[in-house]
């Protein structure tokens, strides 16, 4: 395709350069002394119509042969009588065979048949071709390997980030040392998922360290129980009886192996709501009014010194009564470890609040009090807070803690209002 719209253009360019010429030396008289300075690639022939007198005006590096000039103005010779008079002053653009080459002419003749021929061979082609393709050849090499070299350079910057991420997945799998960086300066999409990587060695590191803490304080914590059960029944077996009578001794067993129990019941717990999914009914349904007073009926019994604050409207919620009953529970229980004189319990439209006038949080255990493993003020696992987000988060509730001005409150409302919230919260910044 370049070649045929090569040969196009250059024959285009040929008749043009010897129609320009040719025109501008139709109208001058020769003699032959005259020196004309013509293109070295191109021959000018004057033809006399009354005597057949030819004159030929020859550039400096013309190989047109006088047998090449007799046949083109044979040739012409022909073409001319094939036209009418009309068409003779006009500029006639023709080619021809000669021996192996294709000679081109451009002629123009006056009333008298007095002509002006101007012509050049295939050679002018050929060195002009050769001219054009080979300042195509070297710009296209060029940009060839410019484009190759800036694609280098390009896969180059994908590649060899891509492969440190590679290895740095690998190293977080095989708990190996990182002692290389990501390009998490890179404002791309590289970038981004180099420092989404690095956030999340970052939190696998935090919950590593929670975890282990957490074991060992779960180890120190289940130990106390089993060692004084342990203690107690070697004791009751020698005879011995710590609290005074066997009965009293065995109270005691009995209350460290509840704890022990509640504690594992927890765990255990915690565990199973990482498979719960909404196999609730459609809808809210659960009379969430009801389960609450029989959830405080118990606590009331436990609890008798604190003030109970409740009030509740006949509001339902989605979800199975298990599953809710659960979050109250532990949502009463944490509260009745921190308050110190009252426990207040609203149920509005949808909304469940837990309040109590215990020890204010600080901020940033307000972000985390809901993580698994997280250790409360008093030491206390914060599994059961767990356990309450992961049931929200189930059906399509959303838990928050809050201070208040003399305690903590917790509230549990549907999770399409939270993106309401947001907007607004940041409306109002």
């Amino acid at each position: 395709p370049v070649t045929s719209n090569i040969n196009t253009f250059i024959t285009q360019e040929i008749f043009r350069q010897l129609s320009g010429v040719n025109d501008s030396l139709f109208e001058h008289e020769f003699n032959d002394n005259e020196e004309v300075i013509i293109d070295a690639n191109f021959t000018v022939v004057i033809t006399d119509g009354d005597s057949n007198y030819v004159n030929v005006l020859n550039g400096s590096e013309s190989s047109v042969t006088t047998e090449l000039i007799q046949e083109v103005v044979d040739d012409l010779s022909d073409t001319m009588a094939s036209l009418t008079d009309g068409q003779q002053y006009e500029q006639i653009m023709n080619t021809l065979k000669y021996n192996n080459s294709t000679v081109y002419y451009v002629a123009q003749c006056s009333v008298d048949n007095d002509c002006t021929i101007t012509m050049v061979t295939n050679a002018y082609q050929d060195e002009f071709k050769d001219a054009i393709v080979n300042s195509v050849i070297v710009t296209i090499f060029t940009m060839t390997c410019l484009i190759f070299f800036v694609l280098i350079l390009w896969i180059g910057s994908i590649i060899v980030p891509l492969n440190k991420m590679r290895r740095y997945v690998n190293s977080i799998r095989n708990d190996q040392k990182i002692d290389f960086d990501l390009p998490v300066n890179r404002y791309d999409e590289i970038g981004d998922l180099s420092r989404a990587l690095v956030e999340m060695k970052a939190y696998i590191d935090k919950q590593d360290e929670v975890k282990l803490e957490m074991i060992q304080n779960i180890s120190h914590d289940l130990k106390t129980p089993i060692a004084t059960i342990k203690s107690y029944a070697e004791s009751i077996k020698d005879g011995i009886y710590p609290y005074g009578t066997l009965e009293d001794s065995v109270d005691v067993i009995i209350e460290h192996a509840n704890r022990l129990e509640k504690k594992v019941y927890s765990l255990l717990l915690l565990n199973k709501m990482d498979y719960v999914r909404d196999n609730a009914s459609e809808g809210n349904t659960l009379d969430m009014h009801a389960l609450i007073d029989r959830v405080i009926q118990q606590f009331r019994v436990v609890h008798p010194e604190i003030d109970w604050r409740v009030k509740c409207d006949d509001s339902r919620f989605h979800g199975d009564e298990e599953s809710w009953r659960i979050v109250i529970e532990n949502l009463l229980e944490n509260a009745s470890r921190y308050s110190l004189t009252y426990i207040g319990i609203e149920l509005n439209n949808n909304h469940l609040s837990v309040a109590n006038d215990g020890p204010r949080l600080d901020e940033e255990k307000l972000q985390t009090i809901f993580k698994p493993y997280e250790v409360g003020n008093k030491g206390q696992f914060g599994l059961g807070l767990s356990i309450v987000k992961r049931v929200c988060d189930t059906y399509g509730y959303y838990v928050v803690a809050q201070n208040l001005s003399d305690g903590v409150i917790f509230k549990i409302y549907p999770q399409e209002e939270k993106k309401t919230r947001s907007k607004n919260k940041d409306k109002d910044k």
